[in-house]
């Protein structure tokens, strides 16, 4: 299988992404069923491997609490067939109770599934930029 460049499916896949994103900046479980598949599995920025349930049970709404506000830089993406790879700069800024700002970085990996007519993201893997 080699690599296309779709302007229209990159457009699609970045959006996926970024519903993820939104989804666990706000503690939204139905999205992040919407958006991910039953196999789903995670590497995150600790190095544990979850699976779609532990992930979905970290964000429930019980454990909601403030959090940073994100956004998506640098990404990159590659279409092989049905299966698509997303890599970018994960940019979060969050105040802190002293009114100062931090910011912080991760770097995102998505691995997304073309199943039964839909894209959902299969995997994920987040590492700190230090």
């Amino acid at each position: 299988m080699t690599y296309t460049n779709c302007k229209e499916t990159e457009s699609v896949l970045l959006g996926l992404v970024s519903e993820q994103l939104t989804a666990q900046t706000q503690f939204d479980v139905e999205t992040l069923k919407l958006v991910t598949d039953d196999s789903y599995m995670e590497v995150s920025p600790a190095g544990e491997v979850d699976s779609r349930d532990k992930m979905l049970g970290f964000y429930a709404p019980e454990h909601k609490r403030p959090g940073p506000q994100v956004s998506l830089e640098e990404p990159q993406v590659r279409v092989y067939g049905y299966t698509a790879v997303v890599i970018g700069k994960l940019a979060y800024s969050m105040a802190l109770p002293d009114g100062q700002e931090k910011q912080f970085s991760m770097r995102g990996t998505w691995v997304i599934s073309k199943i039964e007519g839909s894209w959902k993201i299969v995997s994920a893997q987040f590492t700190a930029i230090r």
